[in-house]
């Protein structure tokens, strides 16, 4: 929704009280005269856009994108150690089972902290370990390519805490964050 702007010489910025009063007076004349001696003047629109749980507002002169607030940086590390929609962190003890082979894959695990021995089992029920991963890997990440079901069994060597994030949410955050991409892919 534009809204009617208004500024100082320092920084474009409205705060929410500003814009409370800013979209019950509407005319430009009611906002002169509330900031009169002020230094205030009306300056031109703004939109206003939400940057994480922060409102902030863009300002436009005749529809030309003038100045907005930087998007805060995204931090793939800190997305992955914070619980979210489609993401759960859990401690795992020593030897417990955080998934086993033929269950169904539904989601991809990130290692905070511990290690994580990945075995698989033959037909005829021998065991080998096909990798042993610690901090800052991924695994169960073959959901993303059509496995329907698991195809290894993963146990904590020691304590862990490990994020679920859900392949939903996985593959969003995969499009929509170049730096989480890359840290996948590292």
């Amino acid at each position: 929704m534009d809204i009617l702007a208004i500024a100082s010489n320092t920084e474009v910025d409205a705060t929410v009280d500003q814009r409370d009063i800013l979209l019950q007076r509407t005319r430009k004349s009611a906002i002169s005269r509330l900031y009169q001696g002020t230094g205030i003047a009306i300056i031109g629109r703004l939109r206003a856009d939400v940057v994480g749980e922060r409102r902030a507002f863009v300002r436009t002169i005749k529809g030309i994108f003038v100045k907005k607030r930087g998007k805060i940086p995204f931090n793939p590390k800190q997305f992955l150690a914070k619980v979210g929609e489609g993401k759960t962190i859990a401690k795992y003890h020593k030897d417990q089972v955080v998934f086993s082979q033929g269950q169904v894959a539904d989601a991809v695990f990130y290692v905070q902290q511990g290690k994580i021995k990945l075995t698989v089992v033959s037909e005829q029920g021998r065991e080998a370990v096909v990798a042993i991963l610690g901090p800052g890997h991924f695994f169960g990440e073959g959901c993303l390519n059509g496995h329907p079901r698991r195809i290894a069994t993963t146990m904590a060597i020691d304590e862990c805490v490990i994020t679920r994030l859900e392949k939903a949410a996985m593959v969003a955050a995969l499009h929509d964050e170049p730096d989480f991409a890359e840290l996948f892919m590292a």
